[in-house]
């Protein structure tokens, strides 16, 4: 078990790996990317496409529940949290070791501390909307209902359409003499 989440080894390998990938791809995407541009676009790109992309897109992800099963969740949630400490360390480590402000690095260790935030905000609002959305439902009647409850009113509807049979006979007055 790690961060309360219980996983095989070989799940957390994979997981942790996917982070990782999750997290650096972006940034080889990125130089890349710079190569076919031109000069001028090539900043702007190049932070677009690596601080960017891959973080709204997931959160995007995550607010139409394609991330629901319970292993692209945990994915979710240890990308959130490894970004924002990539983040943190990249504003540490180039702001105050390598005292460097002129190379631009805390700069951006700062833009990706500030989305690695934005991640946590956006994940936390989408959870409380969907929250929201999920405890009016049960009230409203058009709110779907479990398989056993289901059941029982197709069988109800089942009985209802059956015309109603007679338990005992009528007595009529001309049968006795």
């Amino acid at each position: 078990m790690l961060f309360g989440i219980s996983m095989r080894p070989a799940g957390w390998a994979l997981t942790l790996t996917a982070v990782a990938l999750a997290v650096y791809l972006p940034f080889i995407a990125a130089h890349r990317a710079e190569a076919f541009l031109p000069p001028v676009l090539t900043a702007p790109a190049g932070v677009f496409i690596s601080f960017l992309c891959v973080p709204f897109a997931l959160c995007f992800l995550h607010d139409r529940h394609a991330l629901s099963s319970d292993k692209l969740s945990i994915f979710f949630y240890v990308y959130k949290w490894c970004y924002l400490f990539a983040g943190v360390g990249a504003l540490s480590y180039w702001g105050f070791v390598a005292g460097g402000m002129g190379s631009g690095v805390p700069v951006l260790g700062g833009l990706m501390t500030f989305v690695g935030l934005m991640v946590f905000y956006f994940s936390w609002r989408s959870d409380k909307r969907h929250e929201r959305e999920a405890e009016g439902w049960e009230d409203r009647a058009d709110a779907p209902l479990d398989d056993q409850t289901e059941a029982i009113l197709a069988a109800a509807k089942a009985r209802a359409a059956r015309p109603a049979r007679p338990t005992s006979m009528p007595l009529s007055l001309s049968e006795t003499h």
